[in-house]
């Protein structure tokens, strides 16, 4: 009987623990990784110069525009860097007194985000590829 007891209690233990890697930011990033790979292999996407209108259409519009939007997106970018990097160490030495305060990075860090996506997609509209 107690052996029983103690099946039964190491199950629900095993348990927990696969449900606390679901919070892992690990886990996450994995699975966002083979996600993405899934969706890319099932959708395939073709370049722009493979579509005879999307090509048609790059090659309206001036590259220089895209080289100015990377270059303003790019300075911009450094601005928030610069913002984030004088912001973290002020909010990790408080962020035992008011645990709430390691949100003030996350706008900062989203925007980061957000620019090297548009920097990138700017960069491959100025290549033509």
């Amino acid at each position: 009987m107690a052996k029983s007891m103690g099946q039964d209690s190491a199950a629900p233990k095993a348990w927990s623990m696969q449900a606390d890697n679901v919070h892992s930011p690990l886990f996450w990033a994995v699975s966002t990784v083979a996600f993405s790979t899934l969706a890319y292999a099932c959708l395939w996407p073709s370049s722009c110069a493979a579509a005879s209108v999307c090509a048609d259409t790059h090659q309206a519009v001036p590259s220089n525009l895209n080289m100015h939007a990377v270059s303003g997106l790019s300075m911009v970018l450094l601005m928030e860097l610069m913002s984030l990097v004088s912001t973290y160490p002020g909010v990790r030495e408080t962020s035992t007194l008011v645990p709430e305060i390691r949100s003030r990075c996350l706008p900062s860090l989203l925007l980061i985000l957000m620019y090297m996506v548009h920097i990138g997609q700017h960069a491959v509209f100025t290549a033509g590829w």
